[in-house]
């Protein structure tokens, strides 16, 4: 009863000096609520541009020769054709390109170069026909056989369709072999290109006695062997293949690595999204029951460690033995690990080593001084966490808001990619150089393929996506602060109801009390989302 007593004067004493948050609230900020939301309008029709004008799976996979992007829907260009299962695109005239290009400089404008690429389902062996969709077609009604009979009247070789003496019963020979390529290599899959293989044949080595000659290169009186290594078997384009160049360079190696991400998405999502909220719940129920051992934890864990690294700066500087820290880790190998190279490097140990003094100094000084200070710092983070086991759900509320930006993140980061991809089709001519005419027979033509070029708009959409992504995600987090921030300020200063009060009386006082306790209970039966509406309005 006299514990009783007590709280009940405390209590009194406590509402005569505290009054609830006020609670009739008005709207503010309605210019820039208006601002905001005709910005995401602006950033709609940006998104809507993008999807419309990019195709971010360009970015992984390649494209062929009317400018489509295997394994993918398309739905950028006009007429949309459906590639998603052709994800592999082939380059069987390699050589042929590299002839009609030769006035281009295979170092410094290795990007510039445009190649005939074939869309299909899997990498091609040797001896594989490989057609575009207009030569699956055609070979439907007349067979893979007169593909084999259409290259034997051409004579083989390179520019095959532009041979002008068939038949003319197979006139249209000529038609069919621009859309239809016999694979002369084995080819493998780099990164959805399939790249030649080409075989390196066998090494066969001869060897001879010349000094004295006329003896076997074996004997144990010949003193000079002769050794000729021959290399048999080997086969290569008579071009060198560029396709290989460019999947190498940094931008190919850079697009590998968003392939990369793609194939490794869960595992990030796993460990980067979830692992951190399970962390993150974790430590926040060590604060709730160990705040003060993980605060001083931390302080005499970050004292040791400047210590710790300055002793090895006077040790590295010469003006500690090494020894000394020899034998105290029970390694002599630390001794050499320790000890400086040379004179000028001693020299900047040494400097480090007044610097890391005066730092690890302040800092003990720092905690001798402030050591009540950090002791009221344990205890208001022990306090709040009286605060969160009132309010379980403002654990939760951080994980919501944590979804919601991977969600926004994850939209942003595909819009990007398809503003990044923005482009129009063009026309690129084909040239033939004069090397075209060593073809027996053949007219040296010129020839028009379909590639994509950057969109004029793309960098000042680019940087405006880059700003709007900023702001869309620093406001949500903006409102998850607040709501956080209201739920708590209304658990510290806002009086509860009597009809509370006297509800939790014998839960809250069987224990008895101090005279300075004043019983927290929310007034809202829902205090986190209580806030949350708060903050919207």
């Amino acid at each position: 009863m006299v514990g009783c007593c007590k709280i009940c004067k405390c209590q009194k004493e406590d509402d005569d000096g505290m009054k609830d948050i006020n609670r009739n609230r008005s709207c503010t900020d309605i210019l820039f609520c208006f601002a905001f939301l005709g910005f995401l309008v602006v950033t709609g029709i940006v998104a809507i541009l993008g999807l419309t004008k990019g195709n971010v799976e360009s970015l992984i996979y390649g494209s062929n020769s009317v400018g489509m992007t295997c394994g993918s829907l398309n739905n950028n260009h006009l007429p949309k054709v459906d590639m998603t299962a052709k994800k592999y695109v082939v380059y069987p005239r390699l050589q042929e390109d590299m002839i009609k290009q030769a006035d281009l400089n295979p170092v410094t404008d290795l990007q510039k170069y445009t190649f005939f690429g074939i869309c299909v389902k899997e990498c091609p062996k040797s001896g594989a026909w490989v057609c575009t969709e207009q030569g699956e077609a055609d070979i439907k009604t007349k067979g893979k056989a007169y593909l084999d009979t259409c290259r034997s009247l051409a004579g083989g070789g390179a520019f095959a369709s532009a041979y002008n003496g068939f038949p003319t019963a197979n006139a249209d020979c000529k038609n069919l072999l621009k859309e239809c390529y016999l694979q002369m290599f084995d080819t493998e899959d780099i990164f959805f290109r399939c790249i030649n293989k080409y075989p390196k044949g066998t090494e066969s080595e001869t060897k001879a006695c010349i000094d004295p000659p006329g003896i076997s290169w074996s004997s144990a009186s010949c003193q000079k062997v002769s050794s000729n290594i021959t290399l048999i078997g080997s086969i290569s384009t008579n071009k060198a293949d560029l396709v290989a160049k460019q999947i190498s360079d940094a931008i190919s190696t850079a697009l590998r690595l968003f392939g990369d991400v793609q194939k490794a998405y869960v595992v990030i999502f796993l460990v980067g999204a979830l692992g951190a909220i399970a962390m993150g719940i974790l430590f926040l129920v060590l604060m709730r029951y160990t705040a003060k051992c993980i605060v001083w934890g931390f302080v005499w864990l970050a004292l040791l460690s400047a210590i710790g690294f300055t002793l090895i700066c006077w040790v590295k500087a010469g003006m500690v033995d090494a020894s000394i820290m020899t034998s105290y880790a029970g390694s002599a190998e630390l001794t050499s690990t320790l000890s400086a190279s040379n004179a000028n490097e001693t020299e900047n140990w040494k400097i480090l080593a007044y610097i890391s003094s005066a730092l690890t100094l302040i800092f003990l000084l720092i905690i001798v001084f402030f050591w009540r200070k950090i002791s009221l710092a344990s205890a208001i983070i022990s306090e709040a966490s009286k605060a969160i086991a009132s309010m379980p759900l403002i654990m939760l509320f951080p994980v919501n808001t944590a979804v919601i930006l991977v969600v926004v993140f994850a939209g942003w980061l595909l819009i990007m990619g398809n503003l990044w991809t923005m482009s129009n089709v063009t026309t690129t001519d084909l040239t033939a150089a004069s090397g075209a005419s060593i073809v027996t027979n053949a007219t040296v033509i010129d020839e028009q393929l379909k590639s994509v070029a950057p969109d004029a708009l793309k960098n000042y959409l680019l940087a405006f996506h880059v700003f709007a992504g900023l702001w869309i995600m620093n406001f949500i987090l903006g409102v998850s602060t607040l709501t956080i921030c209201g739920a708590f300020a209304a658990w510290y200063w806002t009086e509860a109801s009597k009809e509370l009060v006297e509800k939790q009386k014998c839960k809250i006082f069987c224990g008895g009390c101090k005279e300075s306790y004043r019983p927290r209970v929310a007034n809202d039966k829902h205090p986190v989302f209580a806030a949350f509406q708060r903050t919207v309005r």
